[in-house]
């Protein structure tokens, strides 16, 4: 049991897709897959920058025509 905590959790801050880790732990549900997880800081620390400066990259015309409008 701890074994497969250890994987999915290693897996995970690898860099694996958590669809990924619940085929591998034979899953039915997201969920449990999910609790068997954790996510350390690190990673997360790790996407968010990625992300932010992926945007940050982008110019300003794209990201609003990625964008939606608003309507009431």
């Amino acid at each position: 049991h701890r074994l497969r905590h250890t994987m999915a959790t290693q897996l995970l801050n690898g860099g694996a897709d958590i669809v990924t880790i619940q085929e591998l732990l034979g899953h039915s549900e997201i969920e449990l897959t999910m609790r068997y997880s954790r996510l350390s800081n690190l990673k997360t620390q790790h996407d968010y920058y990625r992300v932010m400066e992926r945007l940050e990259t982008q110019n300003d015309d794209t990201l609003a025509a990625e964008v939606p409008p608003i309507r009431n």
